[in-house]
């Protein structure tokens, strides 16, 4: 580290990507001089934040059904956990990144049962899931995130919704999870017996059981063989998991037998608290 004699250590300027620094297209900040955006937060509890400054989306005029306007993100509008990623899935992505400003315009987008999109926001940005979800999808790539990675968040946030809507996509969600556990298995079996054609049979049955996602074919197609990897690298994380809130809950029940020897009362006393990723 380079040092001065009057002012000691100096820290070396700290290289910021491009994206962040100049242009986030198809992201910006709002106002005169609106690149580059700007994701300003305030945490508002363990896992949510609030929007404190306006974020604009600018969709590509090649987009289909392009809406006449930008999407402007106002402050108020908007409580996200950020990317609803999984810790056991951290070594694949984080809740933040270059996918920040994607992910909460898509969480803008996705409205529950129970909710209602701002009376403010013009009608064309008052989207269906299933388009809100390809929207996803366009603004990752755009913004830089690697393509893998873009499709593979994608397949995630489309289960989500194909979960959420109509009953008849929760019980086709429902069948290919049965199929992919059927499908796991006998690849595991095929692996441990050396057989070619169960090998081979496993690693085909993605193809046809995607068309239980009816027209998300490519999601589910991406979801089917992400399944085997998602589990390689999560198995190891969530284990370690496991065994770190074995440990919270000893130190707990440790602590409440003491206080209970030295003639406390624990009346009413709060159970052992979850960690956040668990919630």
């Amino acid at each position: 580290m380079a040092t001065t004699a009057e002012a000691g250590p100096v820290r070396p300027a700290r290289r910021i990507p491009r994206f962040w620094a100049v242009d986030s297209t198809p992201f910006s900040a709002a106002g005169d001089r609106p690149q580059p955006c700007r994701v300003v937060l305030r945490q508002v509890d363990d896992n949510d934040f609030e929007l404190v400054e306006t974020l604009v989306y600018t969709p590509p005029d090649d987009l289909p059904d392009r809406p006449a306007a930008p999407l402007a993100i106002l402050p108020g509008w908007l409580t996200s956990d950020l990317a609803s990623i999984p810790g056991i899935l951290g070594w694949f992505a984080r809740r933040h990144g270059r996918h920040t400003p994607a992910a909460l315009a898509h969480d803008f987008l996705i409205t529950g049962d129970d909710e209602k999109p701002p009376p403010d926001l013009p009608v064309d940005w008052v989207l269906p899931p299933e388009r809100a979800d390809v929207l996803f999808r366009h603004m990752l790539t755009a913004s830089g995130v690697p393509p893998v990675r873009a499709y593979l968040m994608w397949a995630a946030v489309t289960a989500r919704t194909r979960w959420t809507t109509r009953l008849h996509r929760k019980l086709g969600l429902v069948a290919w999870g049965l199929a992919a556990l059927a499908g796991t298995a006998v690849l595991a079996v095929g692996l441990a017996r050396g057989s070619t054609p169960m090998v081979a049979a496993a690693l085909a049955a993605p193809v046809p059981a995607a068309l239980l996602w009816g027209n998300q074919y490519v999601a589910g197609l991406i979801a089917g063989y992400a399944v085997w990897w998602a589990l390689l690298g999560s198995a190891p994380a969530w284990t370690a998991y496991k065994l770190y809130q074995g440990v919270e809950g000893l130190v707990w029940l440790a602590r409440r037998l003491r206080r209970r020897r030295r003639g406390m009362a624990t009346a009413g006393e709060v159970p052992p608290p979850v960690p956040y990723d668990a919630r």
